[in-house]
């Protein structure tokens, strides 16, 4: 009887054992409780696009560059990551006045600024302007909408990576609109 009951408690604490791992493991994706599971590779992003008529495609790749910068105009600057979905470069670009503080300002929640972005405005900004664009796409013509959230230093499934981030965006062509909606991830972009 003894030996029954110790075996008995031995598999109810080994199968509570594996739902709470299950458990964490599913919510270390944050609130959301999506997971981390496309995250495979040292780098990379995953990305669907729903095209003007309604299909839907999926991409992924496992390149991200970055952190890229330059200088704008009063000493402002810019940095921005690469991001390549398999078919495409999209670039995320931060510009930013002289004395902010590039980090803190990537992982400010920011809505995406819809039209390019150019040098002659940097003169008079007055705070972080966010773009997302893929040049030389038909697909993806000038500005998207949207959003974009970064970390730096983010855990992962135990792992720590430098920057991980997710786009929901609207390129509007003619009046026709494609999204472009994913997650994108690299162990080290310095």
């Amino acid at each position: 009887m003894k030996k029954g009951l110790l075996v008995f408690f031995a598999i109810a604490i080994a199968l509570v054992s594996c739902k709470k791992e299950e458990e964490e493991t599913t919510r270390s994706g944050g609130s959301s409780g999506k997971g981390f599971g496309y995250v495979t590779t040292p780098e990379g992003a995953v990305f669907t696009i729903t095209h003007p008529d309604g299909t839907t495609e999926s991409r992924s790749s496992d390149f991200v560059s970055g952190w890229h910068g330059g200088q704008l105009l009063n000493s402002n600057y810019w940095k921005q990551l690469i991001i390549y979905d398999g078919q495409e470069s999209h670039y995320l670009r931060w510009n930013m006045l002289a004395d902010a503080d590039w980090e803190a300002e990537v992982q400010e929640e920011g809505g995406l600024y819809n039209f390019p972005f150019l040098l002659q405005y940097s003169q008079d900004m007055t705070g972080t302007i966010v773009e997302y664009y893929v040049p030389f796409s038909d697909d993806f013509e000038g500005n998207a909408s949207g959003n974009v959230e970064v970390e730096l230093d983010k855990s992962i499934l135990g792992e720590v990576y430098d920057v991980f981030g997710s786009v929901d965006a609207t390129f509007t062509v003619n009046g026709l609109q494609t999204h472009v909606e994913g997650n994108f991830w690299a162990k080290d972009r310095d």
